[in-house]
């Protein structure tokens, strides 16, 4: 787990930031988890969800305008740090630094996702 927080950490030390791509790699990443990805789960104003490797705040940037609240949780302090600055715009957000497999969540969710989070070794 430990390799995978530091592999993390220096991608944001290398200032390497999905939210923050250009529009050709933004648009290729779409091809996964873009406009059907998020029309698919039915958002509305009603709805809290949960994002499971919120990153950087990619998808967050899409979705939370759509919910009543978004949480997001992710095992980097580090990415954790760059989507506080990248979703500030936004009131209804949450952001947890914790492993998923051992987080406790206080609430229930209407809608939990995850995109390109789960990789095998």
């Amino acid at each position: 787990m430990r390799e995978v927080i530091e592999h993390y950490n220096k991608l944001i030390d290398e200032n390497n930031d999905p939210a923050r791509d250009p529009k050709p790699l933004r648009d290729y990443m779409d091809k996964w988890d873009g406009e059907k990805f998020i029309e698919s789960m039915q958002l509305d104003k009603g709805k809290s969800v949960l994002e499971i490797g919120i990153g950087t705040g990619r998808i967050a940037i899409k979705v939370a305008p759509y919910c009543k609240s978004l949480c997001g949780i992710d095992i980097s302090e580090k990415t954790i740090g760059r989507a506080k600055e990248n979703l500030s715009m936004y009131q209804n957000i949450n952001l947890i630094c914790c492993d998923f497999m051992s987080c406790e969540f206080e609430t229930q969710f209407d809608v939990i996702y995850s995109s390109l989070t789960f990789h095998g070794q």
